[in-house]
């Protein structure tokens, strides 16, 4: 009994003990880098934390100064992209941290966070933030960068968030009291929702905004969402070569713009509802190209027949010939059970059977939307291990060749039809084609113009198909 509540008083003495002990902060992050690179962090007085670098190198260990403090690192003079992990002990707390390098930014995990500088150096700047959990971070530093979107509805007490020169279109804010967010990609509307945020207008350095957009002469650009706030109507202005644009030129009809003819034009939305530092007024622009555009109706030609063994070029025809897209690229659909594979354009198939194939012409159906078609193939099982059974006896020697192939037919082939001999490299173009009205009982083919190397013979006959595969010397 004695010994039981020794262990009870042990086990509470122990769990007591511990229970003021908190698991330490981590911060995670991706960096593109070459060689040397340094960060800044502001960890708990006395506090141990590690890091691992992500390059198979030692974890490094540090002691918290509780005033930053910089780390470095060697990486190899080869640019690389590493997953890197800062962990602080028990009790180690990280409330400033500056990157210099990162491309993706975890911050989840380290509640305690109040400043964050996400600096440039090279490799383009941080283009993702997870800044979830992270109510206590005032102090975001993140420009110059590649950002498209950024969450900080948990960021309850944010104060200053610096995210100019990025791609931004869409901010989610808790709370802010100043912003600087020029030179992105945000819609009105979007500024509008920060300038509605900040009362104080020295606050607010909202900038311009601008893209680049590409479009297809009668397809409409739609802007219905950005044409009133607050009361105020958007002034759109449609400018060409800084001048405005004809007015025949194109249709503005509730915040929808179409272009009827082509060129560049400059499209400038304002509202005087979205309030901002007088320095950097509030302004949406969008460089838009306009072009004659012809989407692709089909693809025709297309080779329907393989031949197990042989490789297939595979290629085809774009209509109308006028499209603005014609060039096709080729993948992968169904290989089945032919055991095909495709390499660019040239098909390769161990099995008979069917595959079907994709073309793909980019841009092909609309402007930012491909036009694929699909395609089966029969592979016959026709190869140099498996001839025709009406064709079985042909002989084509000398093989290897120096320049002259002799085909040999037995007397029950040698009839009237028409001979038809087609010669294929190892890529599967055609290098050699031949016709003959007749089929004799034996016939001369000359290859001393092809280089040296394996090709592929085809023979066919009114009695079938047969390949050889022949070496040129």
């Amino acid at each position: 009994m004695k010994n039981l509540i020794k262990i009870t008083l042990l086990l509470i003495c122990f769990f007591t003990c511990n229970l003021d002990a908190v698991a330490g902060d981590t911060i995670r992050f991706c960096t593109r880098v070459a060689g040397w690179e340094s960060h800044g962090i502001t960890a708990t007085l006395n506090k141990q934390f590690t890091v691992d670098w992500g390059d198979g190198s030692p974890m490094d260990t540090f002691t918290g100064t509780g005033v930053a403090q910089s780390l470095f690192h060697a990486y190899p003079f080869n640019p690389g992209r590493y997953k890197v992990t800062i962990a602080g002990s028990e009790d180690c707390f990280f409330t400033y941290f500056r990157s210099t390098g990162a491309d993706t930014l975890d911050l989840s995990s380290c509640p305690s966070i109040i400043n964050l500088v996400a600096a440039t150096i090279a490799f383009g700047g941080v283009q993702s933030l997870n800044a979830s959990n992270c109510k206590k971070l005032e102090v975001i530093s993140a420009g110059n960068g590649r950002l498209s979107v950024l969450d900080l509805t948990d960021c309850i007490v944010l104060k200053d968030l610096f995210c100019q020169e990025n791609n931004l279109t869409h901010i989610d804010l808790a709370s802010i009291e100043y912003v600087s967010p020029r030179e992105n990609r945000l819609p009105l509307s979007e500024l509008y929702k920060l300038s509605e945020m900040i009362s104080n207008p020295n606050n607010k350095l909202l900038g311009r905004q601008a893209y680049y957009q590409r479009i297809a002469v009668g397809d409409p650009i739609d802007f219905s969402t950005q044409t009133e706030f607050g009361g105020i109507q958007t002034v759109f202005r449609i400018e060409q070569g800084g001048s405005p644009a004809p007015l025949s030129n194109y249709t503005l009809e509730n915040g929808i713009i179409t272009f009827h003819q082509n060129g560049n034009y400059t499209i400038i939305m304002t509202n005087d509802a979205i309030i901002s530092h007088i320095m950097w007024p509030a302004v949406v622009v969008v460089s838009v190209l306009a072009v004659i555009f012809v989407a692709v109706d089909e693809i025709i030609n297309v080779p329907a027949m393989a031949t197990v063994g042989v490789p297939l070029l595979l290629e085809g025809t774009v209509l109308p010939s006028n499209a603005t897209n014609t060039y096709i690229t080729w993948s992968m659909y169904d290989a089945g059970a032919t055991g095909a594979t495709l390499t660019g354009r040239r098909l390769d198939a161990t099995a008979p059977g069917t595959v079907i194939v994709t073309a793909t012409v980019t841009e092909g159906a609309a402007i930012g939307t491909p036009y694929t078609q699909n395609f089966a193939i029969e592979v016959r099982p026709l190869s140099i291990n498996e001839p025709a059974q009406e064709l079985s006896g042909v002989q084509v020697f000398p093989n290897p060749t120096t320049g002259e192939l002799v085909i040999m037919f037995d007397e029950l082939q040698a009839t009237s039809d028409e001979l038809r001999v087609t010669i294929f490299d190892v890529s599967g173009k055609t290098v050699a084609a031949h016709h003959f009205m007749f089929l004799p009982a034996r016939q001369k083919i000359d290859i001393s113009h092809l280089n040296n190397g394996i090709y592929f013979v085809k023979i066919a006959t009114g009695q079938g198909e047969v390949v050889k595969k022949v070496i040129k010397q």
